[in-house]
């Protein structure tokens, strides 16, 4: 299933990560435009890395913000990029020894469910947080111990 990359829905807050998610979204999008037109395991192995590469990015980025702002779920949300990075990698690796994924369609559900229940549930509630913190003239420094 494609994600609608305009739904707002998605929407956020902070632009950057917003933009951010969109590249998320293209890649994802990309993988199942290859399952409907039969390329798929053609350009998985690309997709895999941009995934990798372009989450390991935004996550960081996030994390940085969730610092910035003092998010007191930084823990909880640290852990869902964690577990997301782990089960890309575990495919890829599966992939890159067997040329083949577990299942394509199980691969792009996972990535799917994953990546737009992450940003309706979690990133959600940190792009509350920040308004919240804004609104009340509560910005943090940098500084300090956050967990």
């Amino acid at each position: 299933m494609r994600i609608d990359v305009s739904d707002p829905k998605y929407r956020l807050h902070a632009p950057d990560l917003e933009s951010q998610h969109l590249a998320l979204f293209q890649a994802i999008n990309q993988l199942h435009d290859g399952m409907k037109n039969g390329t798929a395991l053609k350009i998985l192995g690309e997709t895999f890395e941009q995934l990798i590469t372009y989450a390991a990015v935004h996550f960081k980025n996030e994390e940085t913000l969730m610092l910035h702002w003092r998010y007191p779920q930084l823990s909880q949300h640290r852990r869902e990029h964690e577990y997301f990075l782990a089960q890309v990698n575990a495919l890829q690796i599966h992939w890159q020894l067997d040329r083949r994924p577990p299942s394509i369609y199980q691969t792009m559900e996972f990535l799917h469910e994953w990546v737009t229940t992450h940003i309706l549930t979690h990133d959600r509630d940190l792009d509350r947080w920040i308004v919240e913190q804004e609104l009340s003239g509560q910005a943090a420094t940098l500084s300090g111990p956050v967990e």
